[in-house]
């Protein structure tokens, strides 16, 4: 088991052991990350369309659920280990606490906002993910011409989604808030996962960390809220 305790884990985030090195995306990765984010965007828009018979955090808890599931699946499979002592425990069980505080506000915000005005908001964190940065990961800083790609970037959804007008709606400003706020939970994992040794941990294993530790966090928080399926 890891020696480190949770206090001294998160002070480590910043330690230059973990900061010193980055890696610039290649082609590869670039399409992948473009397919993933218009994976996200029609996530979205189908929790919105569920979100009257299923409701939100039962979502999320049953995305998180069997996305774990099918994800040991492919471990297994492919023979790759989980169990193993690498000194990652106490960051992928960080980084599993922040993905559920992301995800919870993601879709419970859906209640309030439009599915156009979640994505808007979500999408601030890259800027967050770029300013937390500059403190946990010092040779991962931005130059101006990248720092102009990412504005750039974010125009251009301004552009597909239009500008989001003054909340008319009270409701709407409290979804608003919230998508904001898991736009900074998801830039914090993103941090985490980048400036500790879960950089070092194979892909499926950091995803499992927040997949199984998020799951019954969603389920006490759906019980909490008083959720209850009507249709299935």
């Amino acid at each position: 088991m890891p020696t480190a305790r949770p206090r001294e884990a998160i002070r480590a985030l910043s330690s230059p052991a973990y900061t010193s090195t980055t890696r610039p995306l290649d082609a590869l990765a670039a399409g992948i990350v473009v397919v993933l984010c218009l994976s996200w965007g029609f996530n979205q828009v189908a929790t919105k369309l569920a979100i009257h018979d299923i409701p939100p955090l039962t979502q999320a808890a049953v995305r998180s659920t069997v996305a774990a599931l099918l994800i040991s699946a492919w471990c297994r499979l492919r023979g790759i280990p989980l169990l193993k002592h690498d000194g990652t425990l106490w960051f992928g069980l960080l980084a599993g606490i922040l993905f559920a505080a992301e995800f919870i506000l993601i879709f419970q915000g859906l209640l309030y906002t439009t599915a156009s005005r979640a994505t808007l908001f979500i999408y601030l964190a890259p800027f967050f993910v770029v300013l937390g940065a500059r403190i946990l990961l010092p040779a991962d800083r931005f130059s101006i011409a990248q720092w102009l790609g990412l504005a750039l970037s974010f125009c251009g959804m301004v552009v597909a989604f239009g500008i989001p007008v003054p909340a008319s709606d009270p409701k709407q400003l409290t979804g608003d808030i919230m998508m904001v706020g898991a736009a900074l939970f998801w830039a914090a994992t993103t941090l985490t996962i980048k400036a500790s040794p879960l950089t070092r941990a194979s892909a499926e294993k950091v995803m499992l960390y927040q997949l199984v530790v998020s799951a019954p966090v969603m389920v006490a928080a759906a019980i909490l809220v008083g959720e209850s399926v009507t249709h299935m």
